[in-house]
């Protein structure tokens, strides 16, 4: 391997995690875009977290979903956050 290959995996990480991660995401992503029409019914005008590919938490306000994720010891950043509602707002936290 190449001084310059070395390099890009000190910054980038073992490619092997990064492709797990991604496989994981995917799957979380799937877990809004499956079954909306559930997901309106139950958690309508309310802010929805998903991890590991299933919904972990839920709660009215975004301060509290945070504090919940918090609680539950999963990290915010490996978490996806949805609102809920027939106009969605999509953030990237």
């Amino acid at each position: 391997m190449s001084s310059k290959e070395h390099q890009i995996l000190a910054i980038i990480g073992d490619p092997q995690k990064i492709r797990q991660e991604m496989l994981d995401f995917k799957r979380t992503a799937r877990t809004f875009s499956s079954d909306k029409v559930h997901l309106l019914a139950k958690y309508r005008k309310q802010w929805v977290a998903a991890h590991d590919g299933k919904i972990v938490a839920h709660a009215a306000a975004l301060p509290r979903l945070l504090q919940i994720l918090d609680e539950l010891g999963i990290p915010r950043q490996k978490a996806m956050i949805r609102y809920i509602d027939q106009n969605a707002r999509k953030l990237i936290l």
